[in-house]
């Protein structure tokens, strides 16, 4: 069936039909209003940010007003010290909350405006004998009197004497000790000892050894000796019996025992190189550059010898003449 134009008619839902006029083709009212686009969510807020710089800047404005006050009250409560100090009880200000005294001359500003140099006014004192005295106990009293009566003295050695000796009720005893311990003094020093007789080996420390031998002393270079020992001369074999010698013990690395004996003899300066061997040979039995070396069945060996410096040295050890002979270079 063909239609016109003014016969068709497009329903909203799709369906056709007759109608006398051209009805307006509308879109359902679902389609009429657009659905508008979604505006996308707004972004969270963010919390306020706190500048630090500011809080910092603040906080030192409020520091410094705190230390600034702090500051004054120190300065103000120490000016107040010096002031009271200065001052004196009599000029002394009031205290802060003491009711107000009535305007005398001569009274005391507050500790505020006084100068810290400010010098308290004169306070009139009343004399001696108006002050009246205080009677003194019945022992004090009898001291006084004794002093009053004793006779003057001159005031020198006598009060001094009378000071440390006759208050201890011995006064010769301290004077009468006095040599005594200077003596003993005496003996312990080191030139004292230095210069006593020996009639045994005794230990004793390098300084004595080197006093003995002269201002100097023969070591093994390289080793530690173990004691330092000092006797008469005549106790060794070989050595000059009008001086001391000189013992240096030393332990090698294998635990034998080394000693090292040394004198030094005092040759006359006046005499001739012929009357000095003389003296050498009749003192030690060898002179300038001679070497012993002798051997003991036990197993030790001895070597001495006489330098040019008028020393004479044994050197003594538990080992071989010729091990020993090697230690000879160690020798300074």
């Amino acid at each position: 069936m063909s239609k016109t134009a003014k016969e068709v008619a497009v329903d909203i839902d799709g369906s056709t039909q007759k109608s006398p006029a051209i009805r307006q083709v509308f879109p359902r009212e679902v389609e009429r209003h657009a659905p508008l686009p979604e505006a996308p969510p707004a972004p969270a807020g963010r919390p306020p940010r706190i500048d630090i710089t500011t809080l910092a800047w603040a906080a030192s404005i409020v520091l410094a007003l705190g230390v600034g006050y702090l500051a004054r009250e120190v300065r103000l409560a120490r000016r107040e010290v010096v002031t009271l100090a200065a001052a004196g009880p009599d000029t002394a200000a009031p205290a802060r909350g003491a009711p107000p005294t009535s305007p005398v001359a001569g009274a005391a500003r507050p500790a505020r405006a006084t100068s810290p140099t400010a010098r308290p006014r004169p306070v009139a004192v009343k004399p001696l004998a108006a002050r009246g005295t205080k009677p003194l106990p019945p022992d004090a009293a009898a001291g006084t009197a004794a002093l009053g009566a004793r006779p003057p003295t001159t005031g020198g050695a006598a009060d001094r004497r009378q000071a440390t000796g006759a208050g201890a009720g011995a006064p010769g005893i301290a004077s009468a000790g006095a040599p005594a311990f200077r003596a003993r003094a005496a003996e312990r020093t080191p030139e004292a000892r230095a210069a006593e007789p020996l009639s045994t080996f005794r230990r004793t420390t390098t300084d004595e050894a080197v006093r003995r031998l002269g201002g100097t002393i023969r070591l093994l270079d390289g080793m530690f000796s173990d004691h330092v020992e000092v006797g008469p001369g005549h106790l060794v074999s070989g050595a000059d019996p009008n001086h001391a010698v000189v013992r240096v013990v030393y332990t090698d690395a294998q635990g034998r025992r080394l000693t090292l004996e040394e004198q030094r003899l005092l040759l006359p300066a006046d005499t001739s190189t012929a009357a000095r061997l003389t003296y050498l040979m009749n003192a030690v039995g060898m002179t300038w550059g001679d070497t012993l070396v002798t051997a003991a069945p036990s197993g030790t060996a001895r070597i001495r010898w006489m330098d040019r410096k008028n020393f004479w040295v044994s050197l003594t050890g538990s080992m071989p003449p010729d091990s020993l002979r090697v230690m000879l270079d160690r020798i300074r």
